[in-house]
């Protein structure tokens, strides 16, 4: 018989920029990634010989995805226009701990306005230069 692993619930899904999040669209709420995934590089020689080196690439986006009529949008918007740097958190308030964000964060693209027969979703784009994320709680700043 398996252990039980716990559960997880979205509404426990925090994201703060400059504000905390509301409305969230249905699917992948949060997601993120690095320019450069390799965490290392390698290099082979003409005779075979491997080195790697570490990659020290940090930067990378988290993709929000909001409701249209989410209030964030219009704060973000707001924010957008500031060219502001704040730091950015997702967190997991059932005792997830923080899953991921960075200290330095700025709004990299706004949505791009689309009108459909139901309400659509508002993808922002956030530049981090110093991306942290995980499957387990890590420490942000």
């Amino acid at each position: 018989m398996g252990d039980f692993l716990g559960s997880y619930d979205s509404n426990n899904v925090d994201f703060v920029f400059g504000t905390r999040a509301t409305g969230f669209a249905d699917g992948s709420m949060i997601e993120f990634s690095r320019d450069d995934p390799k965490r290392f590089k390698k290099k082979v020689g003409a005779k075979g010989e491997v080195t790697r080196s570490k990659n020290n690439n940090n930067a990378g986006p988290i993709k929000v995805k909001l409701k249209n009529l989410s209030p964030t949008n219009r704060d973000w918007y707001l924010l957008s226009k500031t060219g502001v740097i704040l730091p950015a958190t997702v967190t997991e308030k059932g005792g997830g701990g923080t899953f991921g964000g960075g200290a330095k964060v700025w709004i990299e693209e706004e949505p791009s306005p689309t009108l459909e027969a139901e309400e659509g979703v508002s993808e922002w784009l956030f530049g981090v230069a110093d991306i942290k994320y995980g499957q387990v709680p890590i420490p942000i700043i």
